[in-house]
């Protein structure tokens, strides 16, 4: 019998102890992660999916000649879940359809990143180009300010391309037209993917002071100050996607938001 007790409170420390153990290295195991998000700048943080991959919910557009929330030939639509730029009904041809999808919130400090692919022609009558092109549009003025004649919001323009790019330095291609100065770079250095092949970007805003660009893990430029072409700064605004005559698509938008 007393056998038989002994091998019960060894059987029981043993559990206990296995149980402690267990723990420890439960906790020892989330300090670390912990630690490690610290270090990588994402303590506490969460990435966001602004685009939901089943409609354009939380997405507004304005397109030039019309009112906000015209979705203008519906250019913009979700396909295959994919949230995609379209010119299928643009039988006519291009006639300055600029447009823009608005998201519906503003952002000051955080890190955007997309994944994108051109694909298909360019919109008929469209002015011509070495390569496919749109934008990510930041530091935008709210939507609804946007004139109803305005082609493109007071911001700053982050530019996606593809296709052929010889003699062509993007990091000199600075805009300069009605809607901002600032970033306007992609794939600087090594061979640019083709068309219809998926392409990543990630954009790290920092109020007014800094906006860092990265492709496909890559820094491409950091842009310090960027100034709007009235000399105003914008630290914070809209994000929205361009649909500028190039047919592309997005598997992906997500959005961190950073510490100020």
């Amino acid at each position: 019998m007393k056998c038989e007790v002994s091998e019960w409170r060894n059987l029981l420390c043993m559990k206990v102890y296995f149980y402690y153990y267990i723990r420890a290295c439960i906790i020892v195991s989330l300090s670390w992660a912990n630690l490690c998000a610290e270090e990588n700048g994402d303590s506490g943080k969460t990435w966001v999916q602004l685009f939901n991959g089943r409609d354009l919910r939380g997405w507004t557009p304005k397109f030039v000649g019309f009112d906000l929330g015209v979705n203008y030939r519906n250019t913009f639509i979700v396909r295959d879940g994919l949230l995609t730029v379209c010119y299928d009904k643009y039988k006519e041809g291009w006639h300055n359809n600029i447009g823009h999808l608005f998201y519906k919130d503003e952002f000051s400090h955080y890190i955007l990143r997309a994944e994108y692919r051109f694909l298909g022609d360019q919109v008929r009558d469209a002015p011509e180009s070495l390569m496919s092109m749109s934008s990510l549009i930041l530091h935008s003025q709210s939507p609804e300010t946007v004139g109803k004649d305005q082609e493109r919001p007071v911001s700053v323009q982050a530019r996606l391309c593809a296709g052929q790019r010889k003699g062509y330095n993007e990091l000199a291609q600075v805009t300069t037209d009605a809607s901002a100065t600032g970033v306007d770079i992609n794939e600087q250095g090594g061979d640019l993917q083709q068309v219809s092949q998926w392409m990543s970007v990630e954009i790290e805003v920092h109020g007014g002071e800094v906006i860092r660009y990265k492709s496909d893990g890559q820094l491409i430029a950091e842009y310090k100050k960027p100034v709007l072409t009235d000399g105003s700064t914008h630290d914070s605004g809209a994000i929205a996607l361009q649909a500028s005559s190039y047919p592309v698509q997005f598997r992906k938008i997500e959005l961190k938001v950073l510490d100020q």
